[in-house]
């Protein structure tokens, strides 16, 4: 289980707090979205449980974040090893392997797996991911795109208990983000907790189980992505659903297929 309460951060040399009191919980099998305009403090909150925060963004830290009974904060990414697996927003900054195949292969073998278990996972990751003919390019040769599937399989590749996500969409195409948002859906469905912080909402929002919106550093909301959707009109909602909310519907739908089903329900009412 993960638990953030009453987290609040500041930079040093800053004068106010990144964030402000911030506490939610998450649970195997659930899938967390975390969204907000840029500023809110999204990356803060996804640096601080991912143990980079005060390590190596120095900053003041009140409050408690523990994962499975490790605290980040006080012991630092070290402690996560193995437990919890980072994508950031620019994955370029955290590449170090010349190949693709090494990149995805390298916690494998910081962590110390056989050989052969570093083989299987690889090319098992890969072909989820569609990214196997990518193997052998050099990391320098990728698209932005292909570059955050590479590194969303080194992620994926130590299969850990939580997966923290950056913007993990920001780069990707709608269909590639569309097959990326379902594949997450699938991870947490092996019991694993998966926390999203993302503005690009219209895959992930309707495959959520809980949403946080946050504000200037606060936490505005918290509930199912139906419950939420009003607080999100500043950030991003699906375009089906602010057609919906244009028109003045109070629950728009968050897929064209809910959109089907209302609409069809509207037809039999008329009948």
């Amino acid at each position: 289980m993960l638990v953030v309460k009453n987290l609040s951060v500041r930079y040093w040399g800053a004068s106010d707090y990144a964030l402000k009191n911030i506490s939610f919980t998450a649970r195997p099998g659930e899938l967390v979205l975390i969204a907000g305009p840029s500023g809110s403090g999204k990356t803060t909150l996804a640096h601080t449980i991912a143990g980079f925060i005060p390590f190596f963004y120095k900053a003041d830290v009140l409050g408690e974040v523990l994962i499975f009974g490790k605290n980040p904060v006080k012991e630092g990414i070290k402690a996560l090893l193995g437990l919890v697996s980072f994508v950031g927003q620019d994955p370029e900054m955290f590449t170090t392997s010349l190949t693709v195949f090494e990149e995805i292969a390298l916690p494998l073998i910081n962590l110390g797996y056989p050989k052969d278990l570093i083989l299987k996972r690889v090319h098992e990751i890969s072909r989820m991911l569609r990214i196997d003919n990518l193997l052998n390019k050099l990391i320098t040769e990728l698209s932005a795109g292909q570059l955050q599937k590479v590194s969303l399989a080194s992620a994926l590749a130590i299969d850990p208990k939580v997966l923290v996500l950056d913007e993990p969409l920001a780069r990707l195409d709608k269909l590639t983000a569309k097959s990326v948002s379902i594949l997450l859906r699938k991870i947490v469905e092996n019991d694993k907790i998966v926390l999203v912080f993302e503005h690009h909402l219209d895959e992930v929002l309707p495959l959520a189980d809980k949403v946080l919106v946050l504000k200037n550093g606060k936490k505005v909301c918290e509930g199912k992505p139906h419950d939420v959707i009003h607080y999100l009109r500043d950030v991003d909602v699906p375009e089906i659903s602010e057609s919906f909310l244009l028109a003045g519907f109070d629950n728009p739908p968050l897929t064209v297929d809910e959109a089907v089903k209302y609409y069809d329900s509207i037809k039999k009412r008329m009948v």
